[in-house]
């Protein structure tokens, strides 16, 4: 047992020198609940001002979700005059390239006086320079509406950055510490950017939100199609030669109106299969997401397979939107076998039963 700590110490020691080269591309920390309305967390559905109907809500989620009061979210080891901006990263932004940012909004759960809010070109995968900002002179509790003096034209294959200034309370036991809406709803897995001082250093760096998006959203115009839905990249699928395997396929409805059926093609390889059809039970409401199943055919050759579906149909009608294909690859094997993991031990440890190690593993 000793020697296996002293590896993962020695290992542990490795990472966290090699973490130190760039230390702005890690996440560094974890945005953190209100330990005191945690356990009574709720999520409101509080509808701002309605937008026009070439206008859309664009972020890491586009609903009106809202975290409540006094139920927020904060990094209170990082205090002082910070900011904190959501990725519009190129997937993101490709359905709205030749369309404008004309404002942004963001959700608090806190009170935090005045603010500003920042549109930023990206700079080595982190908020470069400002392209629009504007004042907010009283922030509230809910939704900040603001727009910009000037709208920003959204260019093809470029990233861009979002968000707002507060202030970093230091105290845990402080509500105002924990000023963030963030709620679970939305794309998995997307970090948060903070401005902050890290050490003896200020700067961008890369916060995990532990399941939750932080709401900022920014308000894209142009001409949108009545009937739109944005089907998401679904990564690759296992499945063995002579079957047929099934994946969800994630979409966004931005059409007129709730979404009950979709029509899809799928294309293994540039070979497309025919127009398939498909309930949607529940309906999925104006700018929610929801899922879909696909059956995609293995054919009779091992190998991997470029995999592409396409919405055709929206309750009928013609999908209109600008981005209607989903990407993924389709991994075919001759066999298939469940797999189970198999741990030896290598060590002169007798013991039989290491809790602690039974922990490191899993």
């Amino acid at each position: 047992m000793k020697k296996f700590l002293l590896s993962v110490a020695a290992l542990a020691m490795s990472f966290a020198a090699s973490a130190q080269v760039d230390v702005q591309h890690q996440r560094v920390g974890v945005v953190e609940q209100s330990p005191y309305f945690a356990q009574q967390s709720a999520v409101v559905h509080k509808a701002a001002k309605r937008i026009a109907a070439n206008q859309r809500w664009v972020g890491y989620y586009s609903s009106d979700a809202l975290a409540a009061a006094h139920k927020g979210m904060g990094i209170y080891n990082y205090p002082g005059d910070n900011k904190v901006a959501i990725c519009l990263s190129e997937a993101i932004l490709k359905p709205y390239v030749g369309k404008n940012i004309v404002g942004l909004r963001f959700g608090l759960c806190e009170e935090i006086g005045s603010s500003s809010i920042s549109l930023y070109k990206s700079a080595s995968s982190k908020p470069g320079d400002v392209c629009r900002s504007a004042n907010v002179e009283k922030c509230v509790i809910g939704w900040n509406e603001v727009k910009f003096s000037e709208p920003y034209p959204i260019k093809a294959g470029e990233e861009l950055y979002a968000g707002y200034t507060y202030t970093q309370f230091d105290s845990n036991t402080d509500t105002k510490s924990y000023p963030f809406s963030a709620v679970k709803d939305g794309l998995a897995e997307q970090p948060l950017w903070v401005y902050c001082k890290l050490g003896n250093d200020t700067g961008w760096y890369n916060f995990s939100m532990g399941g939750y998006n932080i709401s900022i959203q920014v308000l894209v115009e142009g001409d949108f199609a009545e009937y739109d839905v944005m089907p998401s990249d679904f990564g690759t699928v296992k499945g063995a030669i002579n079957s047929n395997v099934e994946t969800s396929v994630e979409f966004t409805n931005n059409a007129v109106e709730a979404v009950s059926s979709l029509d899809y093609i799928v294309s293994v390889d540039g070979v497309a299969g025919s127009e398939q059809h498909v309930a949607i039970s529940p309906s999925v409401g104006y700018n929610k997401i929801g899922t879909f199943k696909v059956s995609i055919p293995c054919g009779s050759t091992e190998g991997l397979k470029n995999v592409k579906v396409e919405v055709t149909k929206v309750n009928g009608h013609k999908n209109g939107g600008a981005a209607i294909v989903a990407e993924g690859k389709l991994s075919v094997a001759a066999n298939m076998y469940k797999r189970n993991l198999c741990i030896e031990e290598f060590t002169t440890e007798q013991c039989g039963n290491c809790p602690r190690v039974a922990g490191y593993l899993h």
